[in-house]
């Protein structure tokens, strides 16, 4: 990152964060368009507005050294002044010339932002020391030198930083390891944990293998179902007793808006690794009924569905899907739910009875075809809270009947209750775990701050999440078993797990 992209889209001044973050609290957050607005996401707040204050200052120090005999103070309100100036029309122009551009993808923009900051930086600097009777040439000098000084500075603090954070990271990753270690909490807890590992290859197949905890007995049993899938990861999986079902991407074929993924379900005897049946389709997502008579099977009618924006962008909402089920032994179709689904999880009730699904509350929306007239997409999460709202959804398999439950996705059926988990949205990318007993239907937070994907212990009492670690290099996880009531008592099953999909059953 240079100097001139932190001083026109990072480097703003503390009244213009205030303004901004007051009068439009969540564009501030949220509008990836802006750079001005970009620097306010939770993630980069902090650091971009360390830097801004570094760069004021050694600018400060710099003209205090340069400029006899005007004091620091004065030296200090001048080099905020033409930041101020810098940034704003830095951010300006960005946002009229390059308004589809995340902030990353400005980077590149750093000569013609030099020069722009040169062009608005020197007459302010004439102006700010008339009195010190600058003229052009001493003017241009001092522009020059303070850019390119501050050029160095933001280069070399910036690696500087990271070299900082990567040893931060390491030590607070083994602090974790070291610490995170009450096994008690699987005291009495039973089941078996899944998860499916990439194997390196040094082809172009990717081979996958599956992971099977023995709860009680804290041990690991790898499983080799001998399926590799041309270099992509499985698409999704389940597993239920002895009987394992997964999808992996074949190919392509035509739809009604182009060309779209064409993927595989097979499902396996776990034991004996035979092939009870295998089809071919648009299939995202599968689950196994707990009685092990049926397959819930999502299947892709729409890859996106997108709502404008405005007039040059548009809101990507996720997959539409049918919802089909299947008799798991002859692969013949027994029902369709009368509502598309969002890929957004699916959950068996215990009786295998009932399928619970997310949906957009508004189901209009979930027949809007593709629209390609754009090509600037912005997610759920970019969208005013509230607009696009998923509920859950219950289809019974004896009646087709279909009933709103509850606003949230990625459901869960804990199988000692009638109980149900679920995600919901509680800010900008942030989601939380909620439970509601599905009779009572009063539902009630759990955990705070968690990721997409989780899984519960059979008892319902412990959960199974993914904690990302805190080095950057790699993209691994802790695998880790928390008490929903008793945030400090954690375990690590897993140090380094590398994929989000986890189950944990009976």
């Amino acid at each position: 990152m240079t100097k001139s992209i932190h001083k026109n889209s990072l480097s703003h001044s503390a009244l213009l964060v205030a303004v901004f973050i007051l009068l439009f609290p969540h564009h501030s957050q949220a509008d990836a368009i802006n750079p001005l607005f970009n620097l306010f996401t939770p993630d980069t707040v902090v650091p971009a507005s360390i830097l801004t204050v570094l760069i004021i200052f050694v600018e400060a120090l710099l003209l205090w050294k340069w400029v006899k005999p005007v004091s620091f103070l004065s030296s200090l309100w001048r080099a905020t002044i033409i930041n101020i100036i810098s940034s704003a029309a830095g951010s300006i122009t960005a946002w009229i010339f390059f308004k589809e551009q995340m902030i990353w993808g400005m980077m590149g923009l750093y000569i013609p932002m030099f020069f722009l900051t040169m062009t608005t930086e020197t007459p302010a600097l004439k102006f700010l020391y008339r009195k010190e009777a600058f003229d052009w040439k001493r003017t241009i000098k001092v522009s020059f030198g303070l850019n390119i000084i501050s050029y160095l500075f933001v280069f070399t603090s910036q690696f500087g930083l990271i070299f900082a954070y990567l040893v931060y990271a390491g030590f607070a990753d083994n602090y974790s390891i070291k610490n995170w270690t009450d096994v008690s909490l699987l005291k009495e807890e039973t089941g078996y944990i899944y998860t499916i590992e990439r194997l390196p290859s040094t082809n172009s197949l990717a081979k996958h293998i599956v992971k099977k905890y023995d709860v009680a007995n804290s041990s690991w049993e790898t499983i080799d179902p001998g399926f590799q899938n041309d270099g992509n990861d499985l698409k999704r999986w389940d597993v239920q007793s002895n009987i394992l079902a997964y999808i992996r991407w074949i190919g392509t074929q035509k739809s009604k808006t182009g060309v779209a993924p064409y993927f595989s379900l097979t499902v396996l005897d776990e034991g004996t690794l035979s092939t009870i049946i295998k089809m071919k389709g648009s299939f995202a997502d599968v689950r196994v009924s707990p009685d092990l008579s049926k397959l819930a099977v999502l299947e892709t009618t729409t890859q996106n569905i997108y709502v404008p924006k405005d007039n040059e962008s548009h809101f990507r909402l996720g997959e539409a899907c049918a919802l089909n089920i299947y008799d798991l032994k002859s692969g013949a179709l027994i029902n369709t739910a009368s509502r598309f689904s969002l890929n957004e999880g699916l959950a068996w009730t215990n009786d295998s009875k009932n399928i619970i699904f997310s949906s957009l509350r508004n189901e209009t929306l979930m027949q809007i075809q593709e629209d390609k007239s754009t090509t600037h997409f912005y997610g759920r999460s970019h969208a005013e809270p509230g607009q696009f709202p998923i509920d859950l959804f219950i289809f019974n398999l004896e009646t087709s009947n279909v009933e709103s439950l509850v606003e949230g996705f990625m459901p869960t059926v804990i199988p000692s209750s009638n109980e149900l988990t679920f995600l919901r949205e509680s800010g900008f990318y942030k989601r939380e775990i909620w439970k509601m007993d599905i009779e009572k239907r009063t539902p009630s937070l759990v955990i705070k701050g968690s990721r997409d994907q989780y899984a519960i212990s059979p008892s319902g009492k412990r959960y199974l999440i993914q904690v990302p670690h805190k080095q950057i290099l790699g993209d691994n996880y802790f695998l880790v078993v928390v008490d929903p009531n008793d945030n400090a008592r954690k375990y690590i099953i897993d140090p380094s797990y590398r994929y989000y999909d986890f189950r944990w059953i009976q």
